[in-house]
């Protein structure tokens, strides 16, 4: 038992002295990979650091600016370019969150902007920023940037970070934003203007494409829909007459590279439009670019057509008019006017002076010695064409033996215009009256003298006439009294008549009254009688 028991302890502590050899064995051979290993990692936080020392100085040198965050959006890394931008230096940004030392608005509504690092963190992946984004800096100057963030992902698969970069866009944002604004003032002023305008370009084989854009001038003017302009070519909308001269024209606009032209458009319901259209060709790169600015000249071209006429009746009027036109230039020498030049005339200024191819010629050349016979003439015109106030006067010219009456006035300063018409026979006239008027003078005063002798006459006749007329008064007064006199006594007489007529009557009538009643009285009697009564009455016979 006692050698079983030593038998096993030999055996147990064997066994222990084989299993410290193993774990000796296995210590060793990991105590030489963990060397290893320590080895390996030393090499590679070596080339790590190497690698981290060259990633920094790439991220310092790069004109972007690179922020890094850790999981919860604080700052663990600036380079110097964000640094500048956001006004923070990175000792101070450091730790710090995203949002104290990243402050974005929009540039069009002025309100804040969601960090791209939340997003990122919330979504996983790469957020870009939306376009008008302003970053504010510490010292309050802003930034136009665009930018963009990541993830950071370990090896594991998990975020632990963000890196963003962004750069300074002001300028470029500047230039893209004046370039969107004259872009739409181009709109605008395309869409806007009263002329039509048509845009085409030069194809390969040298011909001209179809209408790349127009206004809606051009569709409203034509009657087309701007879908339809936009199929159709140039020579489709001239009119058939213009059509056959756009061969010559096109070809002064190659050679000139610019064409001013008057020709026809015709619009979809067959009206025809007289047009002036401007051409310029430019080139932009390798195209060539046709701009066709289009202006509707149909009342222009009434108003040429009415001004035509008008012109024609002038002419005629200028031509045929009883009164001599002259227009002229005033020669000046040291202010006083000492000729004057014809510039235009009419046939009645000729046939009425006998002056004949006068344009272009001067006075003294056609009358010599008129300024010196006629000096208040050269006053008069000269003073109108200094002045411009019109004057109007009558004009003996002793070359000519001529009387004038002249209108003058000034189209403008140095100029004149003589309006006149011959009046010598109005003077003859004139003068044969004032003779006949003296002589007519002298008759009324010789006529004036027999008046007032006769007035004389008159008075002492009319006198003499006073006392006829004074008798004959009287005597008038005597017949009326006698007149008088005469009804009265007829009057008289004829009231005897009447009263001798009215007495006769009565005496009548007086008569028979009597007889009547004796012969009633009788009656009475009678009947009285009759009745045994006395007689009321005594007749006599």
């Amino acid at each position: 038992m006692e050698n079983y028991q030593n038998k096993g302890s030999t055996q147990f502590a064997d066994d222990q002295i084989e299993n410290f050899k193993k774990l000796s064995d296995l210590l060793t051979s990991q105590n030489l990979a963990l060397k290893n290993e320590i080895e390996e990692r030393k090499l590679a936080q070596v080339a790590l650091s190497l690698s981290q020392e060259n990633l920094s100085i790439t991220l310092n040198s790069i004109g972007d600016a690179v922020i890094a965050t850790d999981e919860l959006g604080r700052v663990v890394y600036f380079n110097p370019v964000a640094e500048k931008l956001c006004g923070w230096v990175i000792s101070e940004a450091k730790g710090k969150h995203l949002n104290e030392v990243f402050n974005i608005i929009n540039a069009k509504t002025r309100e804040a902007v969601t960090n791209p690092v939340e997003k990122v963190l919330s979504c996983g992946h790469i957020i870009g920023l939306a376009n008008h984004t302003v970053l504010i800096s510490q010292n309050g100057k802003e930034y136009q940037i665009a930018d963009s963030a990541a993830p950071i992902i370990n090896n594991e698969g998990l975020i632990n970070g963000v890196v963003m970069v962004f750069s300074d866009v002001t300028e470029k944002y500047a230039n893209e934003e004046a370039l969107r604004a004259s872009d739409e003032s181009y709109r605008m002023l395309f869409d806007s203007i009263n002329d039509a305008v048509f845009i085409s370009e030069m194809t390969e084989d040298g011909k001209i494409s179809k209408f790349l854009r127009v206004n809606n001038v051009a569709c409203e003017r034509l009657g087309y829909t701007e879908e339809e302009l936009l199929n159709k070519y140039s020579y489709e909308i001239n009119s058939e007459s213009a059509r056959a001269t756009l061969a010559p024209k096109m070809k002064n606009i190659l050679e000139r590279k610019h064409a001013l032209v008057e020709t026809e458009h015709q619009a979809k319901d067959g009206r025809i439009i007289p047009v002036e259209i401007s051409t310029k060709l430019t080139q932009h790169g390798n195209k060539y670019i046709f701009h066709s600015i289009a202006r509707d000249i149909t009342e222009r071209r009434l108003k040429e057509e009415q001004l035509h006429d008008a012109e024609n009746r002038y002419r005629i009027l200028f031509n045929n008019m009883l009164e001599g036109y002259a227009y002229c230039q005033m020669v000046f020498d040291d202010g006083i006017g000492v000729d004057w030049k014809y510039i235009l005339v009419n046939d009645a200024f000729t046939n009425l002076t006998g002056l004949k191819n006068v344009e272009g010629r001067l006075i003294s050349e056609l009358i010599p010695g008129l300024r010196e016979d006629d000096k208040e003439l050269f006053d008069i015109y000269s003073r109108v064409a200094i002045t411009g106030v019109s004057e109007k006067f009558e004009n003996y010219v002793p070359t000519l033996d001529m009387w004038f009456l002249v209108k003058v006035y000034c189209p403008h300063k140095g100029y004149f215009v003589a309006v006149f018409d011959v009046i010598t026979d109005r003077k003859i006239a004139e003068t044969d009256l004032i003779e006949k008027n003296n002589n007519l003078n002298d008759l009324i005063s010789e006529t004036f003298k027999i008046n007032h002798e006769l007035q004389v006459h008159k008075v002492e006749l009319e006198a003499q006439n006073e006392e006829l007329h004074a008798k004959n008064i009287f005597i008038d007064t005597l017949n009326w009294e006698l007149e008088l006199d005469k009804h009265q006594l007829e009057k008289q007489i004829k009231e005897l008549r009447e009263a001798n007529n009215d007495l006769m009557r009565f005496n009548r009538a007086t008569e028979g009254r009597e007889l009547k009643m004796i012969e009633l009285k009788q009656e009475i009697n009678n009947l009285l009688q009759q009745m045994g009564k006395p007689e009321k009455y005594k007749i006599v016979e």
